[in-house]
């Protein structure tokens, strides 16, 4: 059996959507480990805090492809609808969407968010969405009594269509109570965000509004069948099994899925995995991203406009392979459908702020980076949910005070979080 190398795996388009059989690893099918993580692997077994000793850690930023080539033609579709007379998001054929411009130290920031315009009297907008899963079949390794990491000759599958019903369950798509004043109301996670952050702009008349994900469409499993671009491992140690996966894979799958299915632009899909934790640029210490949302431009019409199509990864993660349990379940999903919220195209610029994946000070609105691994658990339908604590608006704004629902600064009311406005950052 020939590897499957990277570049054959991003070229292969739709053939990735068709599964092929299990089939047991040799030896020139194992992947390339480094020496010294191998070392580190076997210096970990038992340790509740294993990730972190291993020098990885959840995170949810990565270079996105054409990002630049992107940005720039949204823009320009923007700055074109500007100039004919039109709302600047009117450039952008897509999910529903509308302009805000925020005020920072006196100067004007125009964004664009999903929904409607939040507004006395406001009106419901509700998404359309489907969930694909994808399942990824992998070789196996085990740390033997030595402290050796050993590949076994079996492969172990990762599904993430078991998940679906669970994170349809959750308060991602049902209504909940959160940590939040009761003007919110019992609703979807995201929507209780966006009606917090807007409560101001909602008053007198606040039952209206809201920004809804719509039951989803559910899709056939993506099977991939096995490849060598990633690998399970298991400690022995009673830590979940999970797998190392080439973050490119996953790009190769969503790009292929993107390019051979009808997709409305109005509409959002969310590719969803379990337990599978990706790395990018061949290199395991670069890992792990949990999940990530995007936009593709895929046409433009005669005025200039552009069709994007937003979407979203997310993985669903076993309690117990980080070293807190907030990291689990809903975790992933409920930071990108938060950030797809606040900022579809990856388009919103704010004042500067430090990021929290250790890039410095960043201008893009980026409401979870900041906050991986607080959650303020829900409880539903006998379920213990784990969603993300966000920064809300006003803390990229720094307004004093903050014009959000009771004050906020981040959604919910966490108390392991202050709630106070960004710091400075200084680029």
């Amino acid at each position: 059996m020939k590897r499957r190398m990277l570049g054959s795996i991003l070229a292969v388009g739709a053939a990735l959507l068709v599964g092929s059989p299990a089939r047991a690893a040799d030896k020139s099918d194992q992947p390339k480990i480094s020496d010294a993580f191998r070392a580190k692997l076997a210096q970990v077994v038992g340790a509740r805090d294993k990730m972190e000793r291993l020098g990885i850690r959840p995170r949810f930023s990565r270079v996105r492809p054409n990002a630049g080539a992107t940005r720039s033609a949204m823009r320009a579709a923007m700055s074109a609808a500007v100039a004919s007379g039109r709302k600047a998001s009117d450039g952008i054929i897509s999910i529903p969407h509308f302009d805000f411009t925020a005020t920072s130290g006196g100067q004007d920031f125009p964004l664009v968010f999903v929904g409607g315009a939040p507004q006395s009297k406001g009106k419901t907008t509700t998404i359309r969405n489907r969930i694909v899963p994808i399942s990824i079949t992998v070789p196996l390794a085990v740390i033997d009594s030595s402290g050796n990491l050993v590949f076994t000759g079996q492969e172990v599958t990762f599904d993430g269509t078991p998940k679906v019903a669970p994170t349809v369950a959750s308060p991602i798509f049902q209504s909940a109570s959160f940590a939040v004043p009761s003007g919110a109301g019992q609703t979807q996670w995201g929507d209780a965000m966006q009606r917090s952050t807007f409560f101001s702009s909602l008053l007198p008349s606040t039952g209206g509004w809201h920004v809804l994900l719509d039951r989803p469409r559910i899709d056939a499993t993506v099977v991939t069948g096995d490849f060598f671009d990633g690998f399970a491992i298991d400690f022995g140690d009673g830590t979940p099994l999970f797998a190392f996966i080439a973050g490119e894979f996953i790009d190769g799958i969503i790009a292929s899925y993107l390019a051979s299915q009808d997709i409305d632009p109005s509409e959002v899909p969310i590719f969803a995995t379990y337990n599978a934790l990706l790395f990018y640029g061949g290199d395991t210490n670069n890992c792990c991203v949990l999940g990530y949302h995007d936009a593709l431009v895929t046409g433009t019409t005669k005025k200039g406009d552009v069709i994007a199509q937003t979407f979203i990864f997310e993985d669903w993660n076993d309690p117990g392979i980080f070293s807190t349990d907030n990291v689990a379940d809903v975790h992933a999903i409920s930071h990108e459908v938060a950030e797809w919220l606040n900022d579809p195209f990856i388009n919103n610029v704010v004042p500067p702020y430090a990021n929290g994946e250790g890039t410095g000070c960043d201008t893009i609105m980026e409401t979870g980076d900041q906050l991986v691994g607080h959650s303020v658990p829900v409880t539903l339908n006998g379920f213990t949910y784990h969603p993300q604590t966000q920064d809300m608006l006003q803390w990229f704004t720094r307004e004093v005070p903050s014009s959000a629902l009771g004050g906020l600064y981040v959604f919910p009311q966490d108390p392991t979080v202050p709630n106070t406005p960004a710091p400075p950052c200084v680029p």
